[in-house]
């Protein structure tokens, strides 16, 4: 069997090998180096180092795009799509309104939960946190220069991260293997969705039927279309003409009542995780291996394919015993260079599983009914181009704020208050080198950025500065709310004061255009950051 994962084509074609075409005066030049046409050289380096420098700038731009946003990019996203669905959901009778309206409804919580939303999100946003990765950092502070200790420190994390995102790596290997239907004949998209469903039964026994259900009973197109009955024969097969039984049914009345139905949300994996990584290498691998062969021309076919590839591989490497053998290759690097405590193993691989238990738990709930408006809007196809296109945008805007640069932490905290919807996005930079006014330069200072959109009172921009309990805040606001809100410096004085800050600076301006991320923390730029490309 073909191994996917190495080019097997050769480097350099036979013909050419075999060319009986006379050689070229160029040519000759690669037998008599000192007959090379500097002109000719010179003007290829220039070439390549423009083309170089293009892109350089190109990637550069790329980079830090998101970091040119507004600070309220993706509330002003969400207030879109809220109003254009909610449009939508006024003008028709679909039956696929209800649950839309339920879901808008959900994402919006009471004031008295904004601290409860907080958390979720946080808990959700730090993935290394708890005593285990303090350990972790101290032990990479002891051994600054010590690559061995470096590298299984490393490989750690990567395992505890496989580990914790494993039943997500599983879903997006049915997912992508879904795709791979869209590309198929017919024949093998039935065999093979029918195969998908099979497995997708053993690893997520709790998961919803999807496009592999409705290849395999041939109700999708080639292009991923689900195919409806006539409503005039809504008994009848769209292909065949037969009656269709009581699954097929059931089937189309699920896909009508919810034509955005993840597959495997809430789904949890179903056997042991080293049970589920021997049936993906030993079954799926084999398997995909073929589908590349036969669908050799396919490039999309062969992309998802090595799609799938790599997440297996993290399936594999995210199985306990990994996180176990992870822990033994730290714990024998570190024996060589330092005393451990007779229980430092126990203690650590203990402490670990425990963070992962709990990051695995975790929920947020406003990037999970986020991630539900966007399915469902994609996948309806009574959608309307409007909605589409404003869906498009508010996933491209919840996908920038993963960007790499962005390493301060981001929250997404919309409410329902009795003078209407709030919508607010929340940055945190907690170790920011800017300091406030008296605040000193012994301690870390943080960094809050506070950017607001209300129905009642329009946009408003907050920032808190603090170090050493010492704040500086400012606020921009709509016009007509400058002085009142300039009145209100003495109470919040005394609010910060109850709870043992002291307010050390306090501006009021008006809000003329909107800050920038890049504006409000501008060391984001100083960021080196790169891909790791070694294989």
């Amino acid at each position: 069997m073909a191994e996917i994962t190495k080019i097997t084509s050769s480097m350099i074609p036979k013909e050419n090998l075999n060319s009986s075409r006379p050689i070229t005066e160029q040519a000759v030049y690669l037998h008599q180096p000192n007959k090379v046409n500097k002109t000719l050289q010179d003007r290829d380096v220039r070439d390549r180092e423009a083309g170089g420098q293009a892109l350089r700038e190109t990637l550069g731009r790329t980079a830090v795009a998101p970091l040119l946003r507004g600070t309220n990019d993706v509330i002003q996203q969400i207030q879109k799509a809220v109003a254009v669905l909610q449009m939508g959901i006024a003008t028709s009778d679909i039956v696929t309104t209800d649950p839309m309206r339920e879901l808008l409804s959900s994402l919006f919580v009471p004031p008295q939960r904004l601290l409860e939303l907080l958390l979720q999100q946080s808990q959700t946003n730090i993935l290394f946190r708890g005593e285990a990765f303090d350990v972790l950092r101290d032990i990479l502070g002891r051994f600054p220069d010590n690559s061995a200790v470096r590298d299984a420190v490393i490989n750690l994390l990567k395992v505890f991260e496989y580990n914790v995102n494993l039943d997500y790596s599983v879903k997006a290997i049915l997912y992508q293997c879904e795709n791979l239907l869209d590309y198929m004949f017919s024949g093998d998209r039935a065999q093979f969705g029918d195969y998908l469903e099979k497995l997708a039964d053993m690893l997520m026994p709790d998961h919803n039927p999807t496009s592999s259900a409705l290849a395999s009973a041939g109700l999708m197109d080639k292009d991923g279309n689900v195919l409806l009955p006539n409503p005039e024969t809504p008994d009848l097969h769209p292909v065949t003409g037969k009656p269709l039984t009581e699954e097929e049914l059931a089937l189309l009345e699920q896909v009508r009542r919810n034509p955005g139905l993840s597959a495997y949300s809430g789904s949890r994996l179903g056997i042991e995780p080293a049970e589920a990584a021997k049936v993906l290498k030993n079954n799926l691998l084999p398997l995909l291996g073929e589908v590349v062969v036969k669908y050799h021309q396919s490039e999309s076919i062969r992309d998802l394919v090595m799609v799938v590839v790599h997440n297996i591989v993290r399936v594999d490497k995210g199985t306990p015993q990994a996180l176990e053998e992870a822990v033994s290759r730290l714990i024998d690097t570190l024996s060589r260079v330092a005393n451990l405590g007779e229980n430092f193993s126990a203690n650590l691989h203990e402490s670990l599983v425990r963070d992962a238990n709990r990051a695995k738990l975790a929920e947020n709930q406003v990037f999970g009914t986020l991630a539900d408006v966007v399915s469902k809007t994609i996948h309806n196809p009574d959608s309307s181009p409007v909605a589409l296109r404003q869906a498009e945008n508010l996933l491209l805007s919840l996908l920038q704020n993963q960007s790499s640069m962005m390493n301060v932490l981001h929250f997404i905290l919309p409410m329902e208050t009795p003078n209407g919807r709030v919508y607010s996005e929340m940055y945190v930079d907690p170790d920011s080198n800017e300091r406030p006014k008296g605040g000193g330069e012994e301690g870390k200072s943080r960094k809050i950025f506070l950017s607001v959109e209300s129905e009642s009172i329009g946009s408003m921009e907050m920032q808190f500065l603090e170090s050493n309990h010492r704040v500086e805040f400012s606020l921009w606001c709509a016009e007509g709310l400058v002085e009142p809100l300039r009145r209100i410096k003495r109470s919040l004085a005394d609010l910060m004061q109850a709870h043992g800050y002291t307010l050390t600076g306090f501006e009021v301006s008006e809000l003329v255009n909107q800050h920038s991320i890049v504006q409000v923390f501008p060391k984001l730029l100083d960021r080196k950051v790169g891909i790791d490309v070694r294989i």
